[in-house]
């Protein structure tokens, strides 16, 4: 009576009636049952539960299960190699490692039906999956190769069982970050599924959802969105709503609309997702923890930052309380937490974090896992933002080398990876091999993102600083704009990306002698970053900055000096006294004090601004020349002119080489070295000189 109970059930109206009728027929068959005909039944009965993932009331009952044959004479039947299977499977779901129960399962079923069956290939990529999931990623490839050859063995059998171990090997291959082959077996293993077992199938839907979460890693998103709705549907009609993989396709969902910068969707579904997740799992499982990094990370991005933190530091707790401190998903609780403290500038505390899970990461997943160029990328970033760029850029050609390798030339993560090497290229000068980069990242991320997305922005707006130090002021209006459209339309009028472009425009359009437009975008940028940041953070600092240097070009000097000596503060506070940012700061209140005649007080803020740039960027970057001209000037003025003689020339030959010997800025220097030989008795070497100035000058007419 109690077995005629569980006969039809389907996975939506399962409830305790029914749980208590299969510990009831259980408990019956074991008097009346050999264990082997015990297992067939039971295998078959308890399915519906297994669908339903309900891993605390099955625990007990297979454990029973494999004791009862295990005592059987034949303890190497194939039944014991499935019993340990499933066995293995709900405890790795329930947070333990089971691979000893699997290799016990794989010796069996290889004694009882040969090392090339079905089972031990499906046994093997189950192995693969555990040992990736546990941090053995050499380990785990070995099983997943030995895998892959039993499946080749067998492709085109059409048969659902090899399709369920195709479907592990393409997940093995997904957590190895090899996402062609993984979209290859999972678009194999549903052709299959979806003739043997109908179109709207749970394990349809399930590999559907595998394969929507694929072709996210390939930045197909459009592609993925439409599998994961359909994976959903499916799922809710099939096995209902609440259903633990409905919570976690809504999740992935959710990660594939941030993407497409559909945030106000993403966030409902994440919310959605955690509630679901807390109620079926408890609030002190790894599935939840997830939840809370997937929520915060969105938060962060949005610039909610207060929020962000409280949920990325308890998915952090949990996830290492649960996992333990050398577990995958603790590399990613920490990259979450230390992206958000990158962001609020607190870069001392974010670095530990970022070497933490690079570390993990290299350890667990092999030094070539796209996972491990994301860690690489983050750390060299921050590095930059530390004024460290010499450590910063072979981390950064890193990143761009595993992602070209594992991912393609065109994703957008090789994308990012050109942009940020040619930011940093840019901050050192080297800007013939700048632009080419940014424009081959802008085309990535037009054709794989759209024309509106974030990251398109992100490249235009480096694009247009590019070319601003270059001098090319009216080619680098159109971009920077358009790059502020783009973020005013999606981010919104008040996030912080649009401060950034609101400065970078400012200062453009300064260049070009507009300043009626200037001060009102400074000071919205100002605004928005003092609202978003708080008044002691970098980004604040860049902010005021900028508001000082266009109020100094509109002669307002009295209200620059307190804005400029604010920035300096901050910087020197946040950043260090050698940190490239604050010598910029440094170098921009001696402009102000030499306009006003304090020489003596200006020339040791000169030295110490230029004694930073040349450590931070060499002894031959533009900003290096720019600051000897400084000082050069100043010594000038103060008559110490065997001082500032050598400065002048060796602000000439950086220019000269760096930018060519007709740009403007050499000009300038040739200009004040005229002076200087002028002041020294040198006519005819500063008339030379002076020719020189007025040629480039007529030519640049």
């Amino acid at each position: 009576m109690h077995a005629q109970q569980l006969e039809g059930l389907r996975v939506r109206d399962l409830n305790a009636r029914h749980r208590a009728a299969l510990t009831e027929a259980f408990s019956q068959g074991k008097a009346v049952m050999s264990a082997g005909e015990l297992y067939e039944w039971f295998s078959r009965a308890a399915q519906v539960f297994v669908d339903a993932e309900q891993w605390q009331f099955l625990a007990p009952k297979y454990e029973a299960m494999v004791q009862l044959l295990e005592a059987e004479p034949e303890a190497a039947h194939p039944n014991l190699a499935r019993a340990l299977e499933t066995l293995a499977r709900i405890q790795h779901a329930l947070g333990e490692d089971s691979r000893h129960m699997l290799e016990r399962a794989l010796a069996i079923a290889a004694r009882a039906e040969g090392e090339d069956s079905v089972q031990a290939a499906s046994l093997l990529a189950a192995v693969a999956n555990q040992e990736f999931s546990w941090g053995r990623s050499d380990a785990a490839m070995r099983s997943l190769q030995r895998a892959q050859a039993i499946v080749e063995s067998r492709r085109g059998a059409g048969h659902p069982g090899l399709a369920r171990v195709t479907a592990e090997l393409a997940t093995a291959m997904g957590r190895a970050g090899r996402y062609e082959e993984a979209e290859q077996l999972f678009r194999e293993t549903l052709r299959v599924l979806e003739d043997a077992l109908g179109p709207e199938h749970p394990e349809v839907a399930l590999n559907l959802a595998r394969l929507g979460a694929v072709l996210h890693s390939r930045a197909k998103h459009a592609d993925s969105e439409l599998l994961l709705r359909r994976a959903l549907a499916i799922q809710e009609s099939t096995l209902g709503p609440g259903h633990p993989s409905v919570a976690r396709n809504l999740a992935v969902l959710a990660t594939v609309l941030d993407s497409q910068c559909r945030y106000s969707e993403a966030e409902a579904l994440l919310r959605d997702a955690l509630a679901r997740s807390g109620e079926q799992s408890g609030f002190h499982h790894p599935d939840f923890a997830g939840g809370l990094g997937d929520l915060g990370s969105l938060f962060t991005s949005l610039g909610m930052h207060a929020d962000a933190e409280s949920l990325l530091r308890r998915a952090l707790a949990i996830t290492e309380d649960v996992l333990g401190p050398e577990h995958p998903d603790v590399a990613k609780s920490l990259n979450n937490l230390a992206a958000l403290l990158y962001y609020q500038g607190k870069y001392a505390e974010a670095e530990p974090l970022h070497r933490r899970a690079l570390a993990i990461r290299e350890e667990v997943l092999g030094p070539e896992h796209p996972d491990v160029a994301k860690s690489v990328n983050n750390l060299a970033a921050l590095l930059y933002e530390q004024g460290k760029y010499a450590e910063a850029e072979p981390l950064h050609r890193r990143a761009l080398a595993i992602k070209e390798s594992a991912l393609g030339s065109e994703h957008p993560e090789v994308a990012k990876s050109l942009n940020n090497l040619a930011a940093l290229l840019t901050r050192l000068g080297k800007y013939a091999e700048t632009e080419p980069l940014y424009r081959r990242a802008l085309a990535i991320n037009e054709k794989a993102l759209g024309a509106e997305h974030p990251a398109v922005a992100a490249i235009l707006d480096n694009l247009a600083l590019l070319l601003h130090r270059q001098g090319k002021y009216a080619e680098a209006v159109p971009p920077c704009r358009r790059a502020l459209a783009i973020n005013e339309k999606v981010l919104g009028a008040e996030h912080p990306s649009v401060a950034v472009n609101l400065n970078h425009l400012a200062a453009l359009l300064c260049e070009q002698g507009k300043r009626a437009e200037v001060e009102p975008l400074a000071r919205r940028a100002l605004s928005i970053n003092e609202k978003a940041f708080g008044s002691e953070h970098p980004e604040t600092a860049k902010s005021l900055g900028n508001l000082a240097n266009l109020l100094y070009q509109q002669d307002k000097r009295a209200e620059a000096e307190p804005l400029y000596r604010r920035a300096l503060a901050i910087r020197e506070k946040v950043l260090g006294a050698g940190h490239p940012e604050v010598a910029k700061s440094l170098y921009n209140l001696t402009e102000l004090l030499y306009q006003q005649g304090k020489y003596a007080e200006a020339e040791p803020l000169s030295r110490r601004a230029m004694a930073v740039f040349e450590k931070a960027l060499g002894p031959e970057h533009p900003v290096v020349a720019a600051s000897l001209y400084q000082l050069a000037e100043l010594l000038y003025q103060q008559g110490k002119h065997a001082e500032a003689e050598p400065l002048y020339r060796q602000a000439l030959a950086i220019r000269e080489k760096v930018l060519g010997p007709e740009h403007p800025l050499v000009a300038e220097v040739l200009k004040g070295l005229a002076a200087l030989c002028r002041a020294t008795g040198r006519a005819d070497a500063a008339k030379k000189l002076e020719q020189r100035v007025a040629a480039i000058r007529s030519e640049k007419r």
